[in-house]
């Protein structure tokens, strides 16, 4: 999948790379991103992050997969959620509690 992440230490440029997939775990929901941001707190930090560090945490998009244990939202839903970093990548796993939907499918 596609991430952008810090190029090198002291830096503050991102560059795309080709990443993983995710492994959500039980509680976590997979979902195609359709938007992220980077705060401005985030930005700040880009510069003191190490190589490789993916900034992101606002995410919006659909659920293609849902978790394992069959909390939160369902397959095909609409959600927004707050990602411990990283969002700003092709796919996101939120865990359960930290996405809402609008119940659309």
């Amino acid at each position: 999948m596609k991430s952008f992440v810090v190029e090198t230490l002291d830096s503050s440029r991102l560059v795309e790379i080709e990443a993983p997939e995710p492994a959500p775990a039980s509680g976590e929901a997979v979902i195609d991103v359709r938007a992220s941001t980077v705060n401005r707190g985030e930005l700040s930090l880009l510069a003191s992050r190490d190589k490789g560090w993916a900034p992101g945490q606002d995410v919006a998009g659909v659920v293609i997969s849902q978790a394992a244990d069959g909390s939160g939202p369902r397959i095909g839903e609409r959600v927004v959620g707050l990602a411990e970093q990283g969002s700003c990548t092709s796919y996101q796993y939120p865990r359960e509690g930290a996405i809402g939907g609008d119940g659309s499918t």
